[in-house]
C-alpha cells in the first residue's frame, strides 16, 4: 500500500522531483543491484513517498528502463557523432573508441548497474538489448571498410563485440575495482584518450588487409 502521508517535495508539479528520484535510483542500483533495491529504498533516499515515485514511473522497471534509456541515448548520440564525421573508417572508429570511453567513464553508474544487474532479473534483457544501436552502428562503419578495402574481411557483427569488449573491459575495470598493476610506469593509467588510442590501435592493426 502506498503511504497516504504527503510531503513538500511530493508535489507532482515539482519538475525536479522526476530527476532527484531517477539519481537516488541510479545510486542505489548501482550500489545494491537491480534485485536488492524496492521502490521503497528509493522514495527513502530521494525523501518523497512511493505514491510520487508511481506518480511518475509505472514500477520498478519502468524507472530502471528510465535510467538506462538516458545512459544509451548519450553513448549512441557521441557514438553516431564519430561515426559519422569526416574520415576513414579507420579514424572514424578511433574516434568512436575516444567517445566511447570517455562517456563510460563520466556514467560509472550505469557500467554497475549494468554490471551488477543479474541474468535471470527482469531488467537483464532490456539492459543488454538497450546496446544494440551501438553495436549496429559500430559493425555498419567496420562494414565500410572492409568494401573500401581499408580492413580485411571478417565478420562485422563479431568485430563489433570485439572492439566494445576490449574498450569496455579497461575502463569497467577501474569502475569496479581493477588492478593497476600491469600499467608501465609513467604512463597515466586513465587519461582516456591514452587509453583509447591504445585500445584503437591493437584493434586496427589486427583488421589491417593481409
Amino acid at each position: 500500500m502506498q503511504p497516504t502521508t504527503t510531503r513538500e517535495s511530493d508535489a507532482p508539479h515539482d519538475e525536479g522531483a522526476r530527476e532527484r528520484i531517477l539519481r537516488s535510483a541510479e545510486q542505489l542500483f548501482a550500489e545494491r543491484g537491480y534485485r536488492n533495491v524496492t521502490v521503497a529504498d528509493i522514495a527513502g533516499a530521494c525523501d518523497v513517498s512511493t505514491g510520487l515515485i508511481y506518480y511518475h514511473f509505472e514500477d520498478k522497471l519502468s524507472l530502471f528502463e528510465a535510467i538506462v534509456d538516458e545512459g544509451v541515448a548519450t553513448l549512441i548520440s557521441s557514438g553516431q557523432e564519430a561515426l559519422s564525421a569526416e574520415g576513414t573508417a579507420s579514424e572514424r572508429i578511433r574516434g568512436w573508441v575516444r567517445a566511447y570511453i570517455s562517456i563510460v567513464l563520466e556514467h560509472e553508474s550505469l557500467v554497475r548497474i549494468v554490471t551488477s544487474t543479474r541474468a535471470g532479473d527482469e531488467g537483464t534483457s532490456y539492459s543488454l538489448a538497450g546496446f544494440a544501436p551501438v553495436m549496429a552502428a559500430l559493425a555498419a562503419t567496420i562494414t565500410e571498410g572492409i568494401e573500401s578495402g581499408e580492413l580485411r574481411a571478417v565478420d562485422p557483427v563479431m568485430a563489433a563485440e570485439c572492439l566494445v569488449g576490449m574498450a569496455h573491459i579497461r575502463v569497467a575495470s577501474r569502475i569496479l575495482g581493477g588492478s593497476d598493476h600491469d600499467v608501465p610506469a609513467g604512463e597515466s593509467a586513465w587519461d582516456p584518450d591514452a587509453v583509447a588510442d591504445f585500445v584503437a590501435s591493437l584493434f586496427l592493426d589486427g583488421m589491417r588487409p593481409c
